[in-house]
């Protein structure tokens, strides 16, 4: 909502065309609605197999990647070599950018115990169930503003903080909801954010920029998630 009161305040809301783009270029793009469909399969493949659906067997996340995967090639039949290629550039990419980030966050959340900044932390946040609420929403915030990561930062907090919830009075699926929310939030105005690089580039603007438009309504969004919450 805010974000679209911003685009109306700066009447962006009709429709923006990036300068460095050839018209007649973008006068030919069109949209294949089975090649825009075909990244959700996976996602699809896992709900309709969880236990709580259950209209499938269940279905492992590497299984319903491959398929994904398998479906892709058949769609889109480029050369089998290449595509093989980029799928494990893709998973290599994969381990540095997601697995290495959430690597980075164990130690992170390993030397923060080791130096005592968690106990001191935990200690300042039993003291005052407000701090608690602040540190909860804006400590996982700040985290992925600063690493990129909403993952990373979730995981910090939940392995350092969120098991002593009941020491500050809130249950840990409170705790452990917030700091999932606020570290997402935070990912989002964060400049370094992998997926805000590539849109900002997409876009033809600095990461930078698009930081700083997100800022004001992710900081907003993140102090009504954690009223609604704590």
């Amino acid at each position: 909502i805010l974000l679209n009161i911003v685009a109306i305040v700066k009447k962006e809301h009709t429709g923006y065309v990036l300068k460095e783009a050839n018209e007649e270029e973008g006068k030919e793009f069109k949209v294949n609605y089975l090649y825009a469909i075909i990244p959700i399969i996976p996602l699809v493949l896992l709900v309709l197999g969880s236990k709580q659906v259950a209209v499938i067997p269940e279905i492992s996340v590497p299984v319903s990647m491959l398929i994904g995967t398998a479906i892709g090639i058949i769609a889109v039949r480029p050369n089998v070599t290449d595509a093989v290629k980029k799928f494990f550039r893709g998973t290599g990419d994969g381990m540095c950018d997601v697995v290495g980030l959430m690597a980075a966050a164990a130690c992170f959340t390993a030397g923060m115990q080791y130096i005592g900044l968690t106990s001191a932390l935990i200690d300042g946040m039993k003291n005052s169930q407000q701090i608690a609420q602040i540190g909860a929403a804006f400590g996982p915030f700040l985290l992925a503003v600063i690493s990129g990561s909403g993952n990373a930062a979730a995981l910090a907090f939940n392995g350092a903080v969120t098991p002593h919830a009941a020491d500050f009075g809130y249950g840990i699926m409170q705790l452990g909801s917030m700091a999932q929310l606020g570290a997402g939030i935070g990912r989002s105005m964060s400049p370094v954010a992998g997926a805000g690089i590539i849109i900002a580039g997409l876009a033809g603007i600095n990461p930078m920029e698009m930081a700083k438009r997100n800022a004001v309504p992710c900081i907003i969004a993140t102090v009504v998630i954690m009223l609604l919450l704590l």
